[in-house]
């Protein structure tokens, strides 16, 4: 019990201290670390978008498209590659369609006829789910079953990536990057 009420109480203290520092319009710097895969990008892109709304127009969205369409063929071709690993094999149709996926580049565009083959791959090949329920074998982002899961919606032309689509879609970083916001008044970068 002594340390939830110490805790609190250093919450306090903590908040107190930045509302007074804010009257003095000091600025604040938070700096995220962390070794790779840990979340630092994650946590960023939900302060931006809790703080800022940078991801309310349009234009900052179309930002988010091309990643989240590579995020979303590279999962599927990892699958399907681990899948051909296996002694299981695919359907006639999902072999026709896993070939044509794997000559696929990351940067390729997204047709909505190729998000339907991608589709049939996840949602109708044994094989495919078997491999996933094995991802911890092999390198697979966290956000490919999402990513998957909303493949129809994802590769329609028309597209435009919801916040939920932004926060899941893995971008890999390097360097510093900043953002300003505020919290209870007090400024931060």
């Amino acid at each position: 019990m002594m340390s939830c009420c110490s805790s609190e109480k250093k919450h306090h203290q903590i908040a107190s201290r930045i509302l007074i520092d804010a009257q003095k319009n000091i600025r604040h710097k938070l700096l995220l670390l962390g070794p790779a895969f840990a979340g630092k990008s994650t946590i960023f892109k939900q302060l931006r978008r809790i703080y800022t709304n940078s991801y309310t127009t349009n234009q900052s969205r179309d930002f988010f498209k091309p990643a989240i369409r590579a995020c979303l063929i590279e999962g599927i071709k990892i699958l399907i590659k681990e899948a051909q690993r296996t002694d299981t094999e695919l359907s006639l149709l999902g072999m026709k369609y896993a070939s044509a996926i794997l000559e696929l580049e990351l940067n390729d565009s997204l047709s909505p006829e190729i998000g339907q083959q991608i589709a049939f791959l996840w949602n109708k090949e044994p094989t495919i789910k078997l491999a996933f329920t094995n991802k911890s074998k092999f390198h697979l982002d966290d956000s490919a079953a999402y990513m998957l899961d909303h493949v129809e919606r994802i590769s329609q032309n028309d597209y435009l990536p919801t916040e939920e689509d932004i926060i899941r879609v893995r971008i890999r970083t390097s360097g510093v990057v900043e953002t300003k916001f505020s919290l209870n008044k007090a400024p931060f970068s």
